[in-house]
């Protein structure tokens, strides 16, 4: 039997996708301090519904979104983050379907000031 060898693609999409959840975390965590802070929630919001929709590009590879790909702690670090690896690689590198991921990390980027 020999070991399953990952793409390294994969081993980058699968950070993106930790990044974009993580942000999410600490987002909601930020926005739910003393303060309840509607525009931090919106952000949490749009980087967790990012990063779900995105696992499914992993398909069996998803696993792989347990290991930490970032020691950064600021949700728009992190999701700064996701926007360079994504643009690191041209788009054929990329698993089928990832232009929607690139396309929704803009999105959000734009949509909050990034």
């Amino acid at each position: 039997m020999s070991a399953k060898t990952i793409d390294p693609a994969m081993l980058e999409l699968a950070g993106v996708v930790w990044r974009l959840g993580t942000a999410a975390d600490y987002a909601l965590t930020e926005a739910m301090g003393n303060d309840l802070d509607p525009l931090g929630a919106l952000l949490a919001t749009g980087a967790q519904l990012t990063a779900s929709q995105s696992l499914q590009l992993l398909g069996d590879d998803v696993a792989l979104c347990n290991e930490p790909a970032s020691v950064s702690t600021d949700p728009v670090a992190l999701i700064r983050e996701a926007e360079q690896v994504l643009a690191a690689r041209p788009i054929e590198q990329w698993p089928v379907g990832t232009s929607g991921l690139i396309r929704e990390v803009c999105d959000l980027m734009r949509e909050h000031g990034l």
